[in-house]
């Protein structure tokens, strides 16, 4: 019996190819190229993380607002108007 090249290698071990999944899930057996972040960078960039969090949290409450046909809420810093008694014990009619 003559002896092959592959007895005793899996030929599934190989990597022939880079295939699409390679820039999304990265190789484990390879160590990683990245530089770890310093704490003050990790802090740097979790506050960047949360700002982002926090717009997109009340791009979606006023969203929601929107589909539930509920009043938008109020821009941070702007006024709520007045309830039309207010306006109208301003103007002396009540």
């Amino acid at each position: 019996m003559a002896k092959r090249p592959t007895i005793g290698k899996d030929p599934f071990d190989l990597r022939l190819w880079a295939g699409p999944l390679d820039a999304v899930i990265p190789d484990l057996r390879r160590p990683s190229q990245e530089q770890p972040l310093t704490p003050a960078e990790e802090v740097e960039a979790l506050k960047v993380r949360l700002a982002a969090q926090e717009a997109e949290i009340q791009a979606l409450r006023a969203e929601l607002a929107r589909l539930k046909g509920g009043p938008p809420e109020p821009a941070s810093g702007s006024r709520t108007p007045e309830p039309r008694w207010v306006t109208l014990r301003k103007l002396g009619k009540i």
